[in-house]
């Protein structure tokens, strides 16, 4: 999994890997049960995964789940389904990656 640095420390930033272990459990309490994500149900969990792994990855900042969402396309394992075909934009928000 690629993930990104902090500018100033070059740690990682594990957003990514938080996403994916929020998905797991969100499927371990039945959140999800098909082939399909709803972002808020994820989201909950994303954030609270994410504050217990806060301190010991020296991160500055919670990182909005719509990052990580949307940059796992650059992984070789994870696929984003569009709805009407893919799109970029370079503008990210919680707003477009529920429209996706």
């Amino acid at each position: 999994m690629k993930q990104g640095s902090l500018k100033r420390s070059r740690l990682k930033i594990v957003a990514k890997p938080v996403l994916l272990l929020a998905v797991l459990k969100a499927i371990d309490c039945g959140k999800i049960t098909r082939n399909h994500i709803e972002y808020d149900d994820v989201k909950q969990i994303y954030e609270g995964t994410f504050r217990k792994f806060f301190m010991q990855a020296q991160q500055e900042n919670l990182t909005p789940m719509y990052y990580p969402w949307y940059y796992m396309k650059t992984d070789e394992f994870c696929k984003l389904a569009w709805k009407n075909g893919e799109t970029t934009t370079p503008a990210q928000g919680e707003g477009w990656i529920k429209n996706m």
